[in-house]
């Protein structure tokens, strides 16, 4: 059983998750896991500013402007709510929610330690830790490239993947049950394809793409070496995103995704987080939204940060693997 962008849409996160338990056991069901608060770690893909604008498409309140922090959810929102959690940085959506966002935009895998630290350091079982990061590094490697160092380069993303595996044991290790996810192909986000577009022949998005795998291995080999049993759990998140991507070159789908390739953001109107949902292309912008096309199946907001339907279908991917998985 297939679970989609389409699917996602007429059922709340909740539900989604009922979906997913079922498809995952036949007849028959493990016993699921049951956090009593999510703790958010990693950069903006994860990140409810103080205002409650996120890195994604803004839905806004009844008044137009204000930012509705519980709309258009974020992948942990998603998953939180599959528990019946909220967390604190999302005013107004529960009494006293004990779920936190330890997140930040434009953090790195050096930045993890510091914002696991800032939440205690040591954590109960029933602690679901999510950890998101590496895209920052990604990009921060790319720019050093200059023609010729495109293997220290790769050595370098891999050193960050070993790096943030050993971040995710040491989360473990202090108690928490930890999901941990892959990040997307960077040479395939619309910044890839521009890179390729403004430098052609120097094969700018495979490098984008060969640092981005170099990273996630070492992350995969690295935790998966170091823990066993089921202190941590992997979503990939990578697999996914290729799997859109295919999808929409072959049978581009409104009811699933139409595009994978332009950012559903206006950039002349606003950019993350400011973007919100009157603040997207339109038929008459450069290039234009393709009839149909809405902030659910466009899969980027921007050249390299997801949309709300990106977000939801990352979030329906975290519910998925914890139900297959669970800790």
């Amino acid at each position: 059983m297939k679970l989609d962008v389409g699917i996602c849409k007429a059922v709340a996160s909740a539900a989604c998750a009922v979906l997913w338990l079922a498809s995952c056991g036949g007849g028959s069901q493990v016993q699921r896991y049951v956090p009593t608060r999510v703790l958010a770690f990693g950069d903006e893909t994860s990140v409810i500013e103080a205002d409650g604008r996120k890195y994604s498409v803004n839905a806004l309140q009844a008044d137009g402007v204000t930012p509705d922090c519980a709309a258009n959810p974020l992948w942990v929102q998603s998953l939180a709510t599959a528990y019946g959690l909220t967390f604190a940085q999302c005013p107004g959506t529960a009494a006293a929610p004990a779920s936190r966002i330890f997140a930040k935009n434009g953090a790195k895998v050096a930045d993890i330690a510091a914002q696991v630290s800032a939440a205690g350091g040591t954590f109960a079982s029933s602690d679901l830790a999510t950890v998101l990061v590496g895209a920052n590094d990604v990009i921060e490697l790319y720019l050093q490239y200059d023609g010729s160092n495109a293997a220290s380069l790769s050595l370098a993303a891999e050193a960050r993947g070993t790096a943030l595996a050993g971040q995710i044991i040491a989360l473990s290790q202090a108690g928490a049950k930890v999901l941990f996810s892959t990040i997307f192909d960077m040479g395939q986000t619309p910044y890839g394809l521009a890179q390729e577009a403004a430098f052609p022949g120097t094969g700018r998005a495979a490098l984008l793409s060969n640092l981005t795998e170099r990273l996630n291995a070492k992350l995969r080999t690295g935790v998966s070496e170091k823990l066993g049993g089921n202190e941590a759990s992997q979503m990939l998140a990578d697999e996914q995103a290729h799997a859109i991507v295919s999808a929409v070159a072959t049978s581009p789908n409104a009811a699933t995704y139409l595009n994978a390739t332009v950012p559903i953001c206006d950039p002349a109107q606003a950019v993350l987080p400011a973007c919100t949902t009157k603040t997207l292309i339109t038929t008459t912008s450069t290039p234009a939204l393709l009839d149909g096309g809405t902030a659910t199946n466009y899969l980027w907001a921007d050249e390299r940060h997801l949309s709300s339907g990106g977000q939801l279908s990352l979030g329906s991917l975290a519910i998925g693997q914890i139900n297959r998985t669970p800790l």
